[in-house]
């Protein structure tokens, strides 16, 4: 397996920010992040990456014990960096607070530092609990304002896990109910969805990126039924990025 730290600087840095309510550079922090993954990451299919534009980049939860999310979170930044340099960072949706016993206890400490964290890196902080509606809701419009066109938004580029945090390195579970449905409004305003596949195939952090494509509503659905088919397009195209074992029940879009 892979070898992943965070470099004390790093920490270090975001420590100070998140105490002195300052700010500091997701690309930069990310970059180190990158550069401490032994062996070096993979990164394969970054020419699908939009140059110009917004998107919403969707990929699977990969975490494990040993490997936290933030490391491919990390390479996917820093591949869009190098696909637009100087153009707006990828915008994350993080979650809001660790719950532990199926969502009831709360882990002292963590909505604070997950918010913190939220502010340093200009990213949105969604709670995790599916009963906090108007929460998740506020989340979704502000994800939504980052990368919806002008004038109903500023155009930049964000990323989502369609799982939440439910997902990890033995499989891929369903996304979250709603998730279709907030991809479906950015479609309707142009917003494209870039596939990405996270992986450790012979213990090298790896990311794949498929070719972005646009959701579409089909008439006659409900807007569960709406729902339900985004979501499970989306989810079917980033288990054709990742090895069959790990596709858990998302059957490929379109044959693969």
């Amino acid at each position: 397996m892979g070898r992943y730290r965070i470099p004390v600087r790093t920490a270090t840095r975001l420590g100070r920010a998140m105490l002195r309510r300052g700010d500091t550079s997701l690309l930069r922090d990310a970059a180190d992040i990158v550069a401490a993954v032994s062996p070096p990451a993979l990164l394969d299919g970054a020419e699908n990456i939009p140059e110009h534009g917004p998107f919403v980049a969707v990929a699977n939860h990969f975490q494990r014990r040993g490997l936290w999310v933030g490391f491919p979170s990390a390479l996917l930044t820093c591949a869009v960096e190098r696909r637009r340099p100087g153009a707006p960072p990828l915008h994350w949706a993080v979650v809001a607070q660790t719950r532990l016993g199926d969502g009831r206890f709360p882990v002292p400490g963590t909505a604070w530092a997950y918010r913190e964290v939220a502010r340093c890196y200009e990213m949105v902080a969604l709670p995790p609990r599916r009963e906090d509606v108007l929460g998740r809701a506020r989340g979704l419009r502000a994800l939504a304002r980052l990368a919806l066109p002008p004038p109903r938004g500023r155009g930049e580029p964000i990323a989502v896990y369609p799982e939440g945090e439910r997902g990890n390195a033995d499989g891929m579970v369903e996304a979250l109910p709603g998730v279709g449905t907030f991809l479906l409004v950015l479609a309707a305003g142009g917003v494209p969805v870039l596939p990405v596949g996270f992986g450790e195939p012979g213990g090298r952090l790896e990311a794949r990126i498929g070719v972005p494509f646009l959701l579409t509503r089909t008439a006659g659905m409900t807007r569960d039924e709406q729902d339900g088919q985004a979501s499970g397009e989306v989810m079917s195209r980033i288990a054709a990025l990742i090895p069959e074992a790990l596709r858990g029940p998302h059957p490929l879009a379109g044959g693969g």
